[in-house]
């Protein structure tokens, strides 16, 4: 362990001097180590990346030459939704006897704080965030490979990446082997997650901008590691993103890729999808494992819900119960009794901030949206990145993971350029400018 202490300490310290070149950069750097890094393991327990490099990445931000930070105005509700959350914790303190989840509020200014800063308009560089997006699929394709093909490694990675939260990991270790590809997230849930991420980004980023080999490699690797996943979110999510590519192509011919330029390099996308996905589910089904059982979602996509949502028999019964009892600011980031609050950020949300803390989420959503369709042609990959993050919502609580965040700030970049911005000065001199 002590090996591994040594690379994420040498990470920490390029994570640095990416920050001290360029205070942006830094930032979506840090989630992106936040997203492969295993934990440091000191003595008996052991603590995140995400934790330990937050502060200087962040402190180096608010020592280098900005003098301003500037960001969208609608990002306000993201404060009082912050505020909120604070405060619907308090209330519930004193009125539940119960303590704040202390991580669970970091979680929350963490997202609060990288999205004010990582949204700042004069230094956004979406290329960048694409190349760091390509190198984390890449990670995590090589990564899933090991797991299958190595059963023994499961070892490895339980004592790398494991944490109380990843029940999945555990139960592989159990059984001695993985049945499903977790990557560097110990759970094919959050794997699945960005591989439908990837997937639509470089998807549309080849429909609509240009057919290069970065981003066809990025869509093949996608599909590979979201079928050795074998996630709900990425089994039914891209079926459902292919379907609002047609819709689009329906909506906008004109400006659709497909109309106007159908090539050689296009035909062999949509050839390669299909011939990547049957190779990968021949090797899983060499591999023994439940291919079928899995891909059915994809023919059955509301019976992947029936075991939550059941008005009957959902094991989530008892929190939308709860949820209605405190339907108004909710309980904040507090625990109060033994309540399953299931893997989707919506609930979630609801359950720390009520329906107000819903409200203020989906306006956001609803103000980038409106902004993407402004800018028309140019925010398409945007907006279909948000509508796949809303998507993967429903079965992945990540809104305030540093995946969730990394594709977030990536969505919302029309925000940024089109919203009126407000700064807030970090200088007393007036004529400091960015």
């Amino acid at each position: 362990m002590v090996l591994f202490n040594i690379i994420n300490i040498a990470f920490l310290v390029a994570n640095c001097v990416v920050s001290i070149r360029n205070s942006w950069k830094g930032i979506i750097f840090y989630l992106f180590l936040s997203c492969i890094l295993p934990e440091f393991k000191l003595a008996s327990f052991g603590v995140s990346y995400t934790i330990v490099a937050f502060f200087p990445v962040i402190l180096f931000y608010f020592f280098s030459k900005r003098k301003q930070i500037i960001f969208p105005r609608t990002y306000i509700l993201l404060i009082a939704y912050f505020v909120l959350l604070a405060v619907s914790s308090i209330i519930s303190t004193l009125i539940n006897s119960v303590s704040i989840n202390i991580i669970g509020l970091f979680a929350a200014f963490r997202l609060l704080v990288l999205v004010l800063l990582a949204t700042n308009v004069s230094l956004y560089d979406e290329e960048y965030i694409v190349q760091l997006l390509f190198c984390l699929v890449l990670v995590n394709f090589i990564v899933s490979i090991i797991q299958m093909l190595i059963p023994s490694s499961v070892h490895l990675f339980y004592m790398l990446y494991w944490k109380p939260s990843m029940t999945p990991l555990k139960d592989a270790l159990e059984l001695g082997r993985f049945s499903r590809a977790m990557g560097t997230f110990g759970t094919p849930t959050i794997l699945g997650a960005l591989s439908l991420l990837t997937f639509s980004i470089f998807f549309f980023k080849l429909v609509y901008l240009k057919v290069n080999f970065k981003y066809l490699t990025g869509l093949l690797m996608s599909v590979g590691t979201g079928l050795m996943a074998l996630s709900k979110i990425f089994v039914i999510g891209v079926p459902i993103v292919l379907f609002g590519a047609l819709i689009t192509y329906l909506l906008t011919k004109k400006n659709f890729v497909f109309r106007i330029k159908l090539n050689w390099k296009v035909i062999a996308i949509i050839i390669l999808i299909p011939c990547v996905a049957m190779v990968v589910i021949n090797l899983l089904n060499g591999l023994s494992m439940p291919v079928e059982w899995y891909l059915n979602y994809a023919l059955k996509p509301f019976e992947a819900f029936s075991t939550r949502y059941s008005s009957t028999n959902g094991n989530l019964i008892p929190v939308l119960n709860f949820i209605g009892d405190h339907f108004l600011i909710g309980v904040g980031e507090t625990v109060v009794g033994n309540i399953f609050l299931g893997d989707s950020s919506y609930i979630v949300i609801l359950y720390s901030t009520g329906i107000i803390g819903l409200f203020l989420f989906v306006f956001i959503w609803v103000v980038i949206m409106y902004t993407g369709l402004l800018r028309g042609r140019k925010s398409y990959t945007h907006l279909f990145t948000l509508f796949v993050l809303l998507l993967i919502f429903t079965g992945a609580n990540i809104h305030a993971a540093p995946l969730g965040i990394l594709a977030f700030i990536y969505a919302a970049y029309p925000l940024s350029v089109l919203d009126k911005s407000l700064v807030l000065r970090i200088s007393k001199h007036e004529n400091d400018y960015i």
